[in-house]
C-alpha cells in the first residue's frame, strides 16, 4: 500500500517534471551548454524551484536548450506560448515547438496538442484528433495524457464511450504518477451515483487523495460534501478551508492550498476512514485503491430499428435563412469606449443536451455590441462553449477592468446556455459545458456571479441571461441528468449598480425561436436594439422583451415564458431611465 507524505508533495511534483532544483552547480553546468541542464535551469526559474521565479531567465535557458533540440525544452517552450507563461500567447509558435517535440517522441507535447484540439485553441475543435493525441501521450507514459484519454472514454468524446477503458486509464495514471484528477474523476462516479452505486464515503476518500495530489476538483467536491453534509456532518469551517483551497489552486498557489489542507487534514482523514501514523511523521495512509469496486458500463436500451426509407421526389436544399435581426444591423454614431462586455455562448455540452442556437445568439449579440452600442472590439470578450474556469476568468477580467476605470465603466455580462437548480436550496446555477446537471459543484452559482460583479465599481452593470433554471432544455424537455423537475429556482439577488434581464421565471423554459434561429429572449432583445438603434432606456427594453416573449411563447409553444427585469435595491427607483448607450 502506497503512502503519501503531503508536506513534500509540491517539491516532489516539480522534481518529477524538472528532475532537480536550482543549485550553483546546475547553473555552471548550464553555462557549459549542457542541453538537459539548460532545460532544468529554465524550468527552475519558471516554477521558482530553489530560486525566485524569473520569466526572463526562464525563457532564456529554455530557448537555449530548445535551440539544440532538447525534447523536453521544445515541449515546455511550446507550452509557454500555449498558456502565455512569461510570453504573449501565440498558438502558431506554440504549434511550431510542439510539433518539433512530438517528432522527437515527447509525450508532454502530445498531450498539449491534444488539449489544443479538445478546446479548439488555435485550431478547429476536434475531439477525434484530441483523443488520438491523448492516446499517444498516455501510451508514451504521460500521466496527464492518461487522465485526458480517460475523460474521453468516460464522456464518449472522440471515441466510443467505454467506462472500463476510462477506469483503466484513471487507474494507470494513479499508479504511474499519483494523479489528483484521476482520483477526483473516479470520486465523481461515487458522488453522482451514475457509473457506480452512490457512496459518499468512498467519494470523499478519493477526493481527499485528489487534494493531496494537486487537483482543484478535490477541493471543490470536498467543499460541497461538507456544505451539504453528504456522508459527514455539515462543517462550515471545512467548507471555508476547501473553498479557499480551490481558489488558491485555481490561481496556481499550491503552497497556500497545501497549508489550508494541512489545517484540517487529520480531522478530514478520520472522517473518511484514514489512519494517521503519529509515529511516522504524520504520514497519511490512503485507501487501497485496488479494493474499490470496478465500474460497469451503464446499460443502454436496444436501438429501435430504422424505418424503411420511402422514395420521394428530390427536394432542392434551401439555403439557411437569416433572421431579420441578423441583417441590416444599424451602425453606432458614437463610441462607448468605457463599456466592456463578456459574452458566454454555451451550445455544445460534453455531458448534457445541446442548447440550440446559443452560438448564434452570442455571435449576433457581439455584433450588436460593436455596431449598435459602439463598444470597441478590444472591450469585448466572447467565449463559446465555456468551461467553469473560462467563465471565472472572464468575470475576473471584468473585475480588473472595473477597478482600473475606478467606477467610470459600464459592464455587460451576457450568457446563453443551460441553467440548473439546486433541488434542496432552490438556488440557480449557470452550467459550463464541462459541468454536470446532477453535480452542482461543477456549476457557477448565480448569486456568486452577482456578488462578484457587485464588487466591481461601475456606472452600471447589466446582466442578460438567456437561460432557464428549472432543469429544462430549450426544447422544453428535462435535461437528461437533471434531478430537478418542475421546481421554481430562486433567481438570485442583484447587488450594487446591477440590473438583471432574465429569459424566464424559475419554473419555466427559455424557448428557442426556430424560425429566427435564436433563443426567443435574445431575438426580442436584438430586435429592440435594432429598431431603436440603441437609443433605448432599460425600462423600455424590459417592457418590450417581456410583452413580446410572453405572447409569442404561448402562440408557438402553448406554454408561458415570462422574462423579468430585476434591479438591485440601489437602482430600484432609477433603473428604468438608464440609457443603454452612454
Amino acid at each position: 500500500m502506497k503512502k503519501v507524505i503531503f508536506l513534500f508533495l509540491a517539491l516532489l511534483f516539480h522534481l518529477s517534471v524538472v528532475g532537480q532544483t536550482y543549485s550553483p552547480e546546475l547553473l555552471q553546468q548550464a553555462k557549459t551548454g549542457d542541453p538537459d541542464a539548460m532545460y532544468n535551469l529554465g524550468a527552475c526559474y519558471l516554477d521558482g524551484l530553489g530560486v525566485d521565479p524569473n520569466d526572463q531567465d526562464a525563457l532564456y535557458w529554455i530557448k537555449q536548450s530548445a535551440n539544440v533540440g532538447q525534447p523536453d525544452a521544445l515541449a515546455l517552450l511550446g507550452d509557454c506560448y500555449l498558456y502565455a507563461w512569461g510570453v504573449n500567447q501565440d498558438y502558431e509558435r506554440a504549434f511550431h515547438f510542439l510539433d518539433k517535440a512530438i517528432d522527437k517522441g515527447n509525450a508532454r507535447a502530445m498531450n498539449s496538442a491534444g488539449e489544443c484540439f479538445y478546446y479548439g485553441w488555435g485550431v478547429e475543435q476536434n475531439y477525434e484528433e484530441a483523443a488520438s493525441f491523448y492516446t499517444s501521450a498516455a501510451e508514451n507514459g504521460d500521466v496527464d495524457g492518461m487522465v485526458n484519454i480517460g475523460i474521453c472514454y468516460d464522456n464518449g468524446e472522440g471515441v466510443e464511450q467505454d467506462i472500463e477503458k476510462a477506469y483503466y486509464w484513471y487507474n494507470k495514471a494513479i499508479e504511474e504518477g499519483e494523479s489528483g484528477d484521476a482520483y477526483a474523476r473516479i470520486g465523481m462516479w461515487y458522488f453522482e451515483g451514475v457509473v457506480l452505486e452512490q457512496d459518499y464515503q468512498a467519494a470523499g476518500t478519493l477526493f481527499l487523495n485528489a487534494c493531496m495530489n494537486y487537483s482543484q476538483l478535490g477541493y471543490d467536491y470536498l467543499a460541497e460534501i461538507y456544505k451539504k453534509g453528504y456522508g459527514v456532518s455539515v462543517d462550515n469551517n471545512k467548507v471555508s478551508v476547501f473553498e479557499r483551497g480551490s481558489v488558491a489552486a485555481e490561481e496556481g498557489d499550491w503552497d497556500l492550498a497545501e497549508q489550508l489542507l494541512n489545517t484540517v487534514l487529520e480531522d478530514v482523514a478520520r472522517d473518511f476512514g484514514y489512519s494517521i501514523d503519529e509515529e511516522n511523521n504524520g504520514e497519511v495512509e490512503p485507501i487501497q485503491f485496488a479494493e474499490q469496486k470496478k465500474p460497469v458500463q451503464p446499460e443502454t436500451p436496444e436501438p429501435k430499428p430504422e424505418p424503411e426509407p420511402v422514395a420521394s421526389a428530390p427536394v432542392e436544399e434551401q439555403p439557411a435563412r437569416l433572421s431579420d435581426v441578423d441583417q441590416n444591423i444599424p451602425q453606432a454614431s458614437v463610441a462607448n469606449d468605457n463599456t466592456f462586455a463578456v459574452i458566454i455562448a454555451n451550445e455544445n455540452y460534453q455531458t448534457e443536451s445541446k442548447v440550440e442556437y446559443a452560438h448564434n445568439d452570442g455571435n449576433t449579440f457581439k455584433t450588436y455590441c460593436k455596431s449598435v452600442l459602439g463598444i470597441p472590439e478590444s472591450n469585448i470578450r466572447m467565449v463559446t462553449d465555456a468551461t467553469l474556469n473560462n467563465i471565472r476568468g472572464q468575470v475576473d477580467w471584468l473585475h480588473k477592468v472595473a477597478e482600473a476605470y475606478k467606477g467610470k465603466a459600464t459592464l455587460i455580462f451576457y450568457y446563453a446556455g443551460h441553467g440548473v437548480p439546486d433541488v434542496k436550496s432552490k438556488e440557480a446555477y449557470l452550467l459550463p459545458v464541462d459541468g454536470y446537471a446532477s453535480s452542482l459543484i461543477t456549476g457557477f452559482r448565480l448569486n456568486d456571479l452577482y456578488t462578484t460583479l457587485s464588487e466591481c465599481p461601475s456606472r452600471s452593470t447589466l446582466v442578460f441571461l438567456d437561460a432557464c433554471f428549472s432543469g429544462s432544455q430549450r426544447s422544453g424537455e428535462q435535461m437528461k441528468s437533471a434531478r430537478a423537475v418542475g421546481i421554481r429556482a430562486k433567481g438570485g439577488t442583484p447587488k450594487g449598480n446591477m440590473v438583471v434581464f432574465s429569459a424566464a421565471q424559475g419554473n419555466e423554459t427559455a424557448f428557442p425561436y426556430k424560425e429566427h434561429q435564436h433563443g426567443m429572449f435574445t431575438y426580442y432583445l436584438l430586435k429592440k436594439l435594432k429598431e431603436s438603434k440603441g437609443n433605448v432606456t432599460l425600462g423600455e427594453l424590459g417592457d418590450y422583451i417581456i410583452d413580446n416573449v410572453q405572447r409569442k411563447s404561448v402562440v408557438l409553444h402553448t406554454e408561458s415564458q415570462t422574462p423579468s427585469v430585476s434591479p438591485s435595491s440601489a437602482l430600484s427607483d432609477t433603473w428604468k431611465t438608464i440609457s443603454l448607450v452612454k
